[in-house]
């Protein structure tokens, strides 16, 4: 699926994208530029993403949009504040970059906030709302509050 901002984005929203890019393996960063929404959803919809994420920031909080593909086109699903966040890394991204896509989790284990318990080298760690990452058990210093809007 595609991860995008709007136009005006902030320095944080892109680096929220870029860095959910990195963490899943199904999450592919677009950065926005002049390209309009519809265009993106169509390319999506044409390589067969059922689902499109898109990073905004509403009075000051980082809301996290995510559009499900439905016959007529993306219908939004749900939103999302990522509240707290704290993106001082203890590993490099590059180190991140290079993990196999099976090393990395899919982005409906945030959002469910199941935690399964997975020989996989990057793990999410739920606890209530905070969603905290683990790479091979050791935490990134990435961590966040997920709460539905």
């Amino acid at each position: 699926m595609f991860i995008t901002t709007s136009r005006n984005a902030g320095l944080l929203q892109k680096r929220v994208c870029k860095l959910f890019g990195v963490l899943f393996c199904d999450v592919r960063h677009i950065p926005r530029g002049d390209t309009a929404f519809k265009k993106l959803f169509d390319d999506s919809k044409y390589l067969g993403y059922k689902q499109f994420l898109i990073v905004s920031k509403e009075k000051n909080e980082i809301v996290l949009e995510v559009y499900c593909l439905w016959d007529c086109g993306y219908i939004l699903d749900g939103s999302y504040k990522l509240k707290d966040l704290s993106l001082r890394q203890r590993v490099s991204l590059a180190r991140l970059r290079k993990l196999p896509a099976s090393e990395k989790p899919e982005l409906k284990e945030l959002l469910s906030g199941a935690t399964e318990n997975t020989d996989r080298a990057l793990t999410i760690k739920t606890t209530g709302n905070k969603r905290v990452f683990l790479f091979e058990g050791q935490l990134t210093g990435i961590s966040f509050n997920l709460e539905k809007m």
